[in-house]
C-alpha cells in the first residue's frame, strides 16, 4: 500500500480524532459552501439595496430637474415681458423729452400757443 512516514500513510497525519489530510471532510466542505453562499447572498442583497437607493435618488433628481426646467421657462417668459416693458418705458421717456410733447402739454394745460396759431374760444368756458 502506501509508504508509512512519521506523519502517517501517504502524507496524512494522525490525530486523536482520526486522519486529517489535504482535502477537507464533508462537514468542513459544507460549512465553507454554506458560508460562501451566505456571503454571495449578502453581497447581492447589498448591491440590490444600493441600486434601489440610487434609483430612488435618480427619480427624485429627475423630478427636481423637471420642476427647475418649468421654473426656468416661466422666468424666461417674465424676462421677455420685462424687456418689452423696458422698451415701452424707454420710448415713453424719449417722447416726454421731445418738443412735440412739450408743445402739447403747454397748449393743453397752460393754454399757450405757438406764434401764428389762431385760438378759438367757446362761450361755454
Amino acid at each position: 500500500m502506501g509508504r508509512q512516514t512519521e506523519t502517517g500513510y501517504a502524507g496524512f497525519s494522525v490525530r486523536q480524532g482520526g486522519l486529517s489530510g489535504r482535502t477537507p471532510g464533508r462537514k468542513t466542505r459544507r460549512r465553507r459552501e454554506g458560508s460562501s453562499r451566505t456571503a454571495i447572498f449578502v453581497i447581492t442583497a447589498a448591491v440590490c439595496i444600493l441600486f434601489l437607493v440610487l434609483l430612488s435618488q435618480g427619480v427624485k433628481l429627475k423630478a427636481e430637474i423637471d420642476a427647475n426646467e418649468a421654473r426656468k421657462a416661466d422666468l424666461m417668459t417674465q424676462i421677455e415681458a420685462e424687456e418689452s416693458r423696458t422698451d415701452q418705458i424707454e420710448d415713453l421717456r424719449e417722447y416726454y423729452e421731445s418738443d412735440d410733447y412739450i408743445r402739447q402739454v403747454a397748449g393743453d394745460r397752460l393754454g399757450l400757443v405757438d406764434e401764428g396759431q389762431i385760438v378759438f374760444r367757446s362761450d361755454e368756458e
